[in-house]
């Protein structure tokens, strides 16, 4: 799979196996080389799997592997699956693969010196250790297991909006943002429960509970929105985050009307082909 233009240093990969339809290994490759077909490959090791009969099939794997390994292609391969009584057709599953690192622009160095220029995932820039890994525990799976997905982009917003805060040097603004992150991340525990507890109300048709469950957790993100509300800085991030993905709408729908799509489809058939 070709992650940027050019060669990228990963220095952490995870996996999220599926629960149930699970492969006993996976061996894990790095490749150089401009083009797909004369890529040349290196193996970095393997990871195994558990057959997860512990939990009944009913918990998910994750798996993180520090590589710390430069190139442009990543190949995954993929071993026979574990045979169970929800895998009966040797299916293998993988939820999410994440993939922490930096794109290299300093010719392919690795030794990180002083002077070295680096570009994140998110196309920002910096000298020596980038914005990407401050925070870095954000785009770990991890963090996602923990929180429901609306409480997890919530804290991405307000930690980009604080970023931006600190780099304007508006630090009443990022000390205000801090203390609603601090304040999302001690009640998200409590609302992922909430909304597992809300889909199981809803599932053994309690609708009661299910009610009960729904107004205590628009309490608590409203509480939060009214506090990011006040902030103005906050406001406008996320004024300018709109606009941002306005645009990157109309550009799609521009480039869909100039043909666009068979450049998506091939784009598709080469991250595919990656794989195999």
């Amino acid at each position: 799979m070709e992650f940027l233009a050019g060669d990228v240093q990963i220095q952490q990969l995870q996996l999220l196996s599926h629960q149930s339809k699970i492969t006993q290994q996976i061996e894990i490759f790095m490749g150089t080389g401009d083009e797909l077909s004369m890529a040349q490959f290196q193996r970095l090791g393997h990871l195994s799997m558990d057959d997860n009969q512990r939990s009944g099939h009913r918990a998910q794997e994750l798996k993180s592997v520090f590589v710390d390994s430069t190139g442009r292609w990543l190949k995954l391969k993929f071993h026979k699956c574990y045979i169970n009584k929800y895998n009966l057709y040797n299916q293998i599953g993988i939820v999410a693969i994440n993939a922490l690192g930096e794109e290299r622009t300093g010719g392919g160095s690795t030794g990180g010196g002083a002077g070295d220029r680096t570009e994140d995932a998110f196309g920002q820039t910096s000298i020596g250790k980038s914005v990407a890994q401050m925070s870095e525990k954000l785009n770990d799976l991890a963090f996602d297991m923990a929180f429901d997905r609306a409480t997890a982009d919530k804290i991405r917003a307000i930690n980009a909006a604080k970023s931006e805060c600190v780099a304007r040097e508006d630090f009443q603004a990022a000390k205000a943002l801090k203390n609603v992150e601090n304040q999302m991340k001690a009640i998200g525990v409590q609302l992922a429960k909430m909304e597992n507890q809300k889909q199981t109300a809803v599932d053994r048709e309690d609708y009661d509970a299910a009610r009960t469950l729904r107004d205590e957790i628009r309490r608590l993100r409203d509480g939060v929105d009214a506090r990011l509300a006040s902030i103005p800085a906050y406001q406008l991030f996320i004024g300018a985050e709109n606009e941002q993905q306005e645009e990157k709408l109309d550009f799609s729908e521009e480039q869909e009307l100039g043909g666009g799509e068979t450049g998506q489809l091939v784009g598709d058939q080469e991250g595919a082909d990656a794989f195999m």
